[in-house]
């Protein structure tokens, strides 16, 4: 690794390092639980972690990772976000299907469920790594095992995994 300066970035491997996590981060990448929940006031690093939760398989080329935001327009800063973070990777981005595509084959896909019949559209599909930006803003529309309020979205898209 090299020492970086003003004019010069950190590099490792001859490539600049253009992230590095925070120690909160770093412990929500490394958990190796199937669900993580990652709280936070604004400017926490909760959409950056998420998005680096994509690249968790990123060699593997059978690697599909969504990301989901209540509405299309709430991806707005979160797909702005992953130029800066996926373009040094070497990926090549899908404005029509909002869809970065690694060298690996590997995809980090970005989708949203605004109402209901939404969770349908994942019908048939399967996905490695599901991330929810601001989960809270999906209702409690259905119930879990104990009777305690939940997303029906939520629970539908886990069988996608």
């Amino acid at each position: 690794m090299s020492v970086a300066t003003p004019d010069k970035p950190e590099t490792h491997k001859g490539k600049p390092i253009v992230w590095r996590p925070t120690p909160k981060q770093a412990e929500f990448l490394a958990c190796p639980a199937r669900e993580v929940l990652f709280a936070g006031s604004v400017g926490s690093g909760k959409t950056d972690a998420i998005l680096m939760a994509g690249l968790s398989q990123v060699n593997n080329p059978k690697h599909q990772a969504l990301i989901l935001r209540r509405t299309f327009p709430m991806l707005r800063d979160l797909i702005a976000r992953s130029h800066e973070l996926f373009l040094p990777l070497g990926a090549r981005f899908n404005k029509q299907e909002s869809v970065w595509t690694f060298p690996s084959g590997a995809r980090v896909e970005f989708g949203f469920l605004d109402a209901d019949e939404d969770k349908y559209r994942y019908m048939g599909r399967q996905f490695s790594m599901l991330g929810w930006d601001e989960l809270t803003s999906w209702s409690g529309d259905s119930t879990d095992a104990q009777g305690q309020p939940v997303s029906g979205a939520y629970t539908y898209m886990l069988t996608r995994l």
